[in-house]
């Protein structure tokens, strides 16, 4: 389908605000499972799926990167204005959607770790630009078992260099 026809059935189906900061609703099919607008394009045996915000990404800023998503700025699953859509990879996805707190799992409400350590912002640890939060406590513990096993093998390996015997305990 050429670029006109493609824009015209796009058009059919969306009523554009003029303030470029409105959503544009789309007004065809919503998958109810995920609640995205979409859209089959073609005739019989050759019928293109698309999800509506990544068609108007493309109609309107054009071809996706290979690799990255297309990204909403206003949360709207149902938007289309092309002035609410970016392109960033999966990562920058998840990591916007926790910053804006739409990552909903039940990690962000527990008050302990798994080993009990109180999950306070003073023992809490939160790498840059992920979506989850560490136990300071555990990791402490972490880095020190890691440590005494990796002196561990380098003691064996300098002993078996030295020619003597190892025990394997």
């Amino acid at each position: 389908m050429d670029k006109d026809k493609l824009r015209a059935f796009f058009y059919a189906r969306v009523k554009p605000s003029q303030d470029p900061s409105e959503c544009w609703g789309w007004r065809g099919t919503i998958n109810s499972s995920h609640g995205y607008g979409e859209c089959s394009i073609g005739s019989r045996g050759s019928i293109t799926r698309w999800r509506a915000h990544r068609l108007s990404y493309i109609l309107h800023h054009g071809e996706i990167p290979e690799g990255l998503v297309v990204m909403h700025s206003c949360d709207n699953r149902r938007c289309v204005n092309p002035a609410h859509l970016s392109v960033g990879t999966l990562r920058d996805n998840a990591v916007d959607a926790a910053m804006k707190g739409r990552i909903v799992n039940g990690n962000t409400d527990k008050m302990y770790c798994k080993w009990g350590h109180l999950l306070i912002p003073d023992n809490t640890f939160i790498r840059k630009g992920l979506p989850y939060r560490e136990c300071r406590t555990c990791r402490k513990i972490k880095r020190a078992e890691r440590t005494d096993r990796q002196r561990s093998y380098r003691a064996t390996l300098a002993a078996k260099d030295a020619g003597e015997e190892v025990s394997s305990a």
